[in-house]
């Protein structure tokens, strides 16, 4: 019996992502910043009924954040701050920088009823879908219409 490999055709993007990735943090690496800073981490999460988006927001502030949509894109922008203080060592670091991020969503969301919250450095969105865009059940009739 012979053993065939198969690759899914999805495993090659994301292998792909994740080099892209890697290549990004080692050219910001070498400038003292990581891709992350710039680029926030997404996980998108589809529902039946709405898109749950998670933004990596870590040491981020609440005031320090912009979320709009427009039409059904969907940016989060921002400014990160960091500060380090060594007292006994003399060493005094203020670190700054912006970040942002924009995804399309699929047509069908309701824009008016997104709900935003910020808790641990994570920033959560809840974007239902509209009513049109739900998935309904359909009955099918057989050929006397019952």
């Amino acid at each position: 019996m012979n053993l065939v490999t198969w690759n899914s055709p999805m495993r090659a993007l994301q292998d792909w992502e994740q080099d892209l990735d890697r290549l990004f943090e080692s050219f910001l690496m070498d400038r003292g910043g990581r891709w992350s800073d710039v680029y926030p981490r997404l996980d998108v999460v589809e529902r039946e009924d709405a898109y749950d988006i998670y933004a990596d927001l870590p040491g981020v502030r609440r005031e320090d954040v912009d979320v709009s949509l427009t039409s059904n894109v969907l940016t989060i922008k921002g400014t990160r701050h960091s500060e380090t203080r060594e007292k006994e060592a003399g060493v005094t670091r203020e670190e700054s920088g912006s970040f942002e991020r924009s995804i399309t969503l699929p047509e069908g969301i309701d824009g008016e009823k997104v709900a935003a919250r910020m808790e641990n450095g994570v920033l959560s969105l809840h974007i239902p879908k509209s009513a049109a865009a739900t998935a309904r059940k359909i009955q099918i009739s057989d050929a006397a219409g019952k």
